[in-house]
């Protein structure tokens, strides 16, 4: 089996997080939180629904890659 590239093992994993020896899935979701957190910060309401979704979709399809 080929081994997969550095970029998808990178966005698979969640920058990484995911390989935490402890709760790797829940580490993965403190860093969307926190990203998300920081983006509300950032822009307005409108602009923050409207990132989410296409930020959702295209990690959603590079995570599937």
């Amino acid at each position: 089996m080929k081994k997969p590239s550095f970029l998808s093992v990178i966005v698979g994993s969640g920058f990484g997080f995911g390989f935490s020896p402890v709760a790797p899935g829940t580490m993965g979701a403190l860093l969307a939180t926190l990203v998300w957190f920081g983006l509300s910060y950032l822009v307005s309401s409108a602009c923050l629904l409207w990132l989410t979704v296409i930020l959702i979709l295209v990690f959603t399809f590079a995570g599937i890659w």
